[in-house]
């Protein structure tokens, strides 16, 4: 039991990091161009 948890939430963490990783550089990309316009 404890190992297929551990398979689930591993499946899960990897893609949590893949949307995180998304995320993370759709944030990056609007944040430079706020900061550009804000000049």
């Amino acid at each position: 039991m404890k190992r297929v948890l551990f398979l689930i939430s591993k499946k899960f963490c990897t893609l949590y990091l893949l949307v995180c990783d998304k995320y993370a550089t759709v944030v990056q990309y609007y944040g430079t161009i706020l900061l550009w316009c804000r000049d």
